[in-house]
């Protein structure tokens, strides 16, 4: 709704046209066209803003209000290296989502069997 109230307004006031299948059609077909395209873009973006939001919304930004409240300078040193540590991640991420890094976990696939573990040995 709020996009349609957008493209409304943009093409009303801008543009001097008032037709309703237009503000649909700017509003609806740009994202339709590039969800056609690239289908998986909704999770690319959930991807992105989980892990960048997250790092920035409950790391970075605490640390910059408590650097702003801190009242001595032991506290205020203490969210700097906090700021510090959540920017390291921050860059990691970014790394990661830009394809600069891979991070992948660990697994290794447990046998179930016990002889073929022995007569792998």
């Amino acid at each position: 709704m709020g996009l349609l109230g957008f493209m409304h307004d943009l093409t009303d006031n801008h543009f001097k046209v008032s037709s309703r299948l237009l503000t649909v059609l700017l509003s609806f077909g740009p994202p339709l066209a590039i969800s056609l395209v690239y289908p998986d873009i909704f999770l690319k973006a959930l991807d992105v803003v989980g892990g960048v939001g997250i790092v920035v919304l409950f790391g970075i930004l605490p640390c910059i209000i408590g650097i702003k409240k801190a009242s001595g300078s032991m506290k205020r040193y203490l969210c700097v290296f906090f700021l510090l540590l959540f920017g390291l991640f921050l860059v990691l991420e970014l790394a990661q989502e830009g394809g600069v890094l891979h991070i992948r976990p660990h697994v290794e696939y447990w046998k179930h069997d016990i002889g073929e573990e022995l007569d792998h040995k």
